[in-house]
């Protein structure tokens, strides 16, 4: 690490050293007896807990081998020498940022009563003001810690100013995105996280996704960008599957194989990695999550080791990892109207499961929404717009051009009765034929979910929101709906089905159905 060159945006030179090369590193006994110490001083304070790529944990000791600098902008690999530099990094490379505009992952910056800066972390979590609640930092040679922000060595001082910062160069930086409004920083700004357009299926080489095939091989691709002058080289691509639920444990990520990663330096430099091929078994669940992680290392110890995973298995954190939660389903339109309304016929199954993570009992909430989607929105998730196919009569004048476009879109709406019962139904029903489109029954099982909010008639911009009472910790709930056509859904219109899940009041996943109307060719025979 000592030969590398670290600098802000604006070309100056960011000052290091590693304090274990020149005092070595601690014994286990010195490191247990300091963590005994701060433990006991600083109730509240909790030890972190690093889980590496092998599903084996750590917890971050006190170490020489990196400070709090060190751990904020050039990820447990060394010291940075002093506040003078970080101020370098936050005028360079930082914008000052200010409750409640603060997100996840936000440098924490302390100063003393000189103005001298002491100490940084990062923002863990938010409490519902948009104040922090918790803060990530190392505390010099001792270990690393999550603490309220006031929670800290006396020395640090009580100024305490946020900050958004770009990643400094010369220390590596491969990266996919979570949506394409990613900023490369955690927690970017992207509502459905779980549709990275980096991560995709295609069986003849394409860049858009389609369903993986069961008990047939299937080609699973990565979009990587370098945005370092330093190349990647030596590393892998490792591609997960996993049950498709709002929050996924590290032990349910199970991996399908990994592909060689060498990114050219930057920035701006991209590359596509793969395929890493996989035929889904009997066991695995038809509709999959899919995780890739950029495995550039994850051996914090090892100096070698460039742009190390700083929070592995943690998507919105960690700007290595990406997740696609989406499933792609056909419904030919529904039959002419009736005078009371049908049963989709026929229908699919859509399901979803919302998981309580934490370690604690707490409540889920999941908002459900509808809405029509266009070719461009399509795109933006990586999906082929093309799918929709032609509208009969109307040969599209390009790719897509069957869909229905942005502005006019028909408004797809669902029913759910006042009072939520075992089995209750989302319907369109006595709804004028041009405005209906499709009806799904959804299965609440009692004592489970109950409706928190949203009208009867969900409609887009008016969601439904369902929560369930405190759930231990891994506790699943599951969600089911019945899907079809109804009378006035077209050919070629296309819509997408949200379920976002919060737990504590922080999204932890969710997943999208992309429904498509489509004319059945066996029906025109």
């Amino acid at each position: 690490m000592s030969h590398r060159t670290l600098v802000t945006a604006a070309g100056t030179l960011i000052n290091h050293w590693h304090k274990d090369q020149v005092y070595g590193e601690m014994s286990d006994a010195q490191k247990a007896s300091l963590q005994a110490s701060c433990l006991a001083d600083y109730p509240g304070i909790t030890p972190v807990e690093y889980t590496h790529l092998d599903h084996t944990t750590e917890t971050l000791l006190p170490s020489h081998k990196y400070n709090c600098w060190g751990f904020t902008f050039n990820p447990r690999q060394c010291w940075i020498s002093s506040g003078a530099d970080v101020q370098n990094i936050l005028d360079d490379n930082g914008t000052q940022v200010f409750p409640p505009n603060l997100r996840v992952g936000d440098v924490v910056c302390y100063r003393d009563s000189t103005g001298e800066i002491t100490h940084t972390g990062r923002i863990w979590s938010l409490d519902a003001s948009g104040q922090p609640a918790l803060v990530q930092s190392k505390w010099g040679s001792l270990g690393e810690y999550l603490h309220p922000p006031l929670t800290v060595p006396a020395v640090y001082g009580t100024d305490i100013t946020y900050w958004r910062v770009v990643p400094i160069s010369g220390k590596g930086d491969v990266w996919a995105r979570d949506c394409t409004a990613d900023d490369r920083n955690p927690f970017p700004p992207c509502g459905a996280f779980w549709l990275s357009p980096d991560l995709w299926c295609n069986n003849s080489g394409g860049t858009t996704h389609e369903n993986p095939v069961r008990g047939q091989p299937n080609q699973l691709w990565v979009r990587v960008r370098n945005a370092d002058t330093l190349a990647a080289s030596g590393a892998q691509v490792r591609v997960y599957w996993s049950d498709p639920t709002g929050g996924v444990p590290h032990w349910d990520w199970h991996l399908i194989g990994t592909a060689p990663l060498n990114a050219p330096a930057g920035p701006g430099t991209e590359v596509i990695v793969g395929p890493v091929s996989w035929t889904p078994g009997p066991l695995e669940p038809e509709h999959c999550c899919l995780f890739a992680i950029l495995d550039t290392g994850d051996d914090y110890h090892d100096p070698a080791t460039l742009d190390p995973i700083v929070w592995p298995f943690d998507v919105r954190r960690d700007n290595n990892i990406i997740w696609k939660n989406m499933w792609i389903i056909e419904l030919p339109p529904a039959p002419a109207p009736q005078p009371r309304p049908s049963e989709p016929e026929p229908a699919k199954m859509l399901r979803f499961t919302a998981a309580n993570l934490t370690r604690a009992r707490a409540p889920i909430e999941v908002r459900v929404s509808l809405r029509g989607v266009g070719p461009e929105e399509l795109e933006e998730m990586g999906v082929d717009p093309a799918i929709a196919g032609p509208r009969p009569g109307k040969p599209p004048s390009r790719p897509g051009a069957g869909l229905v476009e942005g502005k006019g879109l028909r408004r797809p709406e669902v029913r759910l009765p006042e009072r939520p019962v075992p089995s209750a139904r989302l319907q369109s029903a006595g709804l004028p034929a041009s405005r209906a489109g499709l009806q799904a029954e959804v299965a609440l099982p009692e004592r489970t979910w109950r409706r928190v909010k949203g009208p009867p008639l969900l409609r887009p911009g008016r969601d439904l929101l369902l929560a369930t009472p405190a759930l231990p910790p891994g506790k699943l709930a599951r969600l089911e709906f019945r899907v079809g056509a109804v009378a006035g859904a077209r050919p070629g219109e296309v819509y997408r089905l949200d379920f976002e899940q919060k737990v504590g009041g922080e999204v932890t996943g969710g997943a999208t159905y992309i429904i498509v109307i489509k004319e059945d060719p066996k029906s025109k025979t």
